[in-house]
């Protein structure tokens, strides 16, 4: 009961300094939780229990919520706990492992990725949307994708 929250949490701390609010924060930490970790990477060794589903989300954005305001502060004091930047380097990664971890790749590599949600179909590429229509694709308006862009 201590690290499903905490995990949670990271996942809920990810997608709020990706520019999420709130609720969708929630909703990223429920299905990376779920449906990513649960249903597809355990589910091989074990049958996802209560505690899987209902904690590790919920209370997970909770404690993310936290993480994020506590991380805030650390930043806002210089980077400091009780005086020493040691213990604020190790208090930040621990709030915040996805973001440190993706600093020191992308610092490794001089690139950068972005990642970023669109809902406009086709992504905005009317040439593949013409061809498509050309070709008898039903046209959807609700659409929802995610793009992935990694320079070096």
């Amino acid at each position: 009961y201590i690290m499903h929250p905490y995990f949670g949490g990271v996942y809920y701390t990810a997608a709020r300094h990706a520019g999420y609010n709130e609720f969708e924060s929630f909703l990223y930490s429920a299905t990376m939780s779920t449906f990513f970790w649960e249903y597809r990477v355990e589910a091989f060794a074990e049958v996802p229990s209560w505690q899987d589903i209902f904690i590790t989300p919920f209370f997970g954005a909770v404690v993310g919520e936290m993480m994020l305001t506590a991380e805030q502060d650390i930043v806002a004091n210089g980077g400091e706990v009780l005086g020493s930047e040691t213990a604020g380097d190790v208090s930040l990664f621990f709030l915040n492992p996805v973001g440190h971890i993706h600093h020191w790749v992308t610092d490794a590599w001089g690139g950068s990725a972005e990642l970023k949600f669109n809902s406009s179909p086709w992504f905005g590429n009317q040439d593949v949307a013409k061809f498509a229509m050309d070709a008898g694709a039903s046209y959807d308006s609700q659409f929802y994708g995610v793009e992935l862009k990694v320079t070096f």
